[in-house]
């Protein structure tokens, strides 16, 4: 099957999908919007979805970027709250040069700062907020564990497959 789109959906479509699949999946209780591209760049089209997969019972989840507010110019982690059951925000590094390095943010080094201010928001505002990592070399799991419970976020690690 193909990854890429031709263009973006409309937030109708992916309700279709998903009422579509409601009628073919009993077994699914979780939207998780991810993907290849931050989701908060599509902010409007995820939070109409995020609403009717709530109306239908179902859960969600955010896993971003956490640059969402620089995206959009605005502040996003208000907008999510009652929106999303669970953000999970990737970490990827414990400080900025790293993280500057792994994730290349057109931000620059103060990308990293946004994210764990999004993440923090996130958790004051009462949205179940986690933040993730991988495992792989070179980054350090010890001192990321560390700034999570600075932050008092949780850090979920992902295992490193190659």
């Amino acid at each position: 099957g193909c990854l890429w789109l031709d263009r973006e959906p409309a937030a109708k479509e992916c309700i279709d999908l998903i009422e579509k699949f409601l009628h073919e999946e009993k077994g699914f209780n979780e939207v998780v919007f991810c993907g290849y591209g931050e989701p908060t760049y599509c902010l409007d089209n995820m939070i109409k979805i995020a609403d009717y997969v709530h109306s239908v019972g179902k859960k969600t989840r955010l896993n971003t970027n956490g640059l969402g507010s620089l995206i959009n110019d605005k502040d996003v982690a208000k907008e999510l709250k009652g929106k999303l059951d669970v953000v999970s925000v990737s970490l990827n590094a414990d400080n900025e040069v790293s993280y500057d390095k792994i994730c290349h943010s057109v931000y620059g080094t103060a990308a990293f700062e946004e994210m764990l201010n999004f993440a923090k928001e996130c958790k004051t505002l009462g949205i179940n907020t986690v933040l993730s990592v991988v495992a792989v070399p070179g980054v350090d799991i010890e001192k990321c564990k560390e700034l999570s419970e600075r932050i008092g976020v949780p850090l979920r690690v992902r295992e490193y497959i190659k």
